[in-house]
């Protein structure tokens, strides 16, 4: 059976040529090598596969294919476009004179017509020729032009993302009915509490930390919050009461010494209770003994430690 053919253009076939050896095995194998005057070329021979000539051979043949395509790709867009504008002529001709049709889709047909004309503007701009240099440098700026999409894709994404996590660190500064129960055992929590709702502008956390009992610097208020704590781990070794009652009392204390330095441990023990998976991440204690309900004072403790020794810089920048 003789070898299947392929069609290729005059610069494909003219620019590879197969070595001498290949074309005496194809001449003894029986299989001949044929370049004819037109623009199509036959196929190499299987001994003619083998040698890097014949595989650049096919390596252009199958360029100039794809680059064929796209043109016949862009001439078919424009006959469509030539037979939907010779339409719209018909249907604006025969509606010429219908004026309830013409209300109804004049402005359906005038996009149409615009891109009809899109179309044609950029067909004109496909060389007539032949040639695949003239293609490739249309490929060439699609290719560019995609990557400019892709470009300004990213930065949009970006841009969304930073919004997102912008509105999220907003409403993590919200107090929940447990948080806000600590901070109104102190009268002086009550000023903090409105502010912190009302707040939702640039400032953020930083614009709902400036309270009476607050006006420190950051790393102070860490400082003397960490004291308190020790201080705290001394009275528990005498202390009677259970983890819970003892835990409330502690969260009680700190927020009226410092209300959102209070809300800021609660949120790490929160954060702890959860990494520990005794309670679910969508559950909301109602008070704030329901919150201390399975807090023990270890986890007090190692929640300080993390929140406040190990992540300072992020403390820091949480309560400014």
């Amino acid at each position: 059976m003789a070898p299947r053919r392929r069609s290729l253009p005059p610069q494909a076939a003219t620019s590879s040529t197969a070595p001498r050896g290949s074309a005496t095995a194809a001449a003894a194998g029986g299989t001949a090598l044929t370049t004819p005057s037109s623009s199509y070329a036959a196929s190499a021979s299987p001994a003619a596969h083998a040698t890097g000539g014949s595989r650049k051979f096919y390596a252009d043949a199958a360029d100039a294919l794809a680059k064929m395509t796209v043109e016949l790709g862009l001439r078919a867009v424009a006959s469509q476009a030539e037979r939907l504008e010779r339409e719209l002529k018909d249907v604006v001709a025969a509606t010429a004179q219908d004026a309830a049709f013409r209300r109804e889709h004049e402005r359906r047909l005038a996009d149409m017509t615009r891109e009809v004309l899109a179309v044609r503007a950029r067909f004109d701009e496909v060389p007539k020729s032949s040639s695949s240099a003239d293609v490739e440098v249309l490929l060439e700026r699609g290719r560019r032009e995609a990557a400019e999409f892709r470009e300004q894709l990213r930065r949009e994404m970006g841009d969304l993302r930073a919004q997102i996590n912008a509105v999220a660190f907003q409403l993590n500064t919200f107090p929940s009915p447990a948080e806000a129960e600590a901070m109104f055992a102190s009268g002086a929590a009550g000023d903090y509490l409105v502010r912190s709702r009302a707040s939702t502008g640039a400032n953020g956390l930083a614009s709902t930390c400036r309270t009476e009992c607050s006006v420190q610097p950051p790393k102070r208020r860490i400082q003397e919050a960490i004291n308190s704590t020790r201080r705290w781990h001394s009275d528990r070794k005498t202390s009677r009461l259970p983890d819970a009652e003892f835990v409330a009392n502690y969260l009680k204390q700190q927020s009226k010494r410092d209300p959102a330095m209070a809300v800021f441990i609660q949120r790490a023990i929160q954060r702890r209770l959860q990494a520990t998976r005794r309670r679910r991440l969508s559950s909301r204690p109602r008070s704030l003994e329901d919150f201390c309900r399975d807090v023990t004072w270890r986890d007090v403790e190692e929640a300080v430690v993390d929140a406040l020794v190990n992540h300072e810089k992020t403390a820091i920048k949480a309560l400014r």
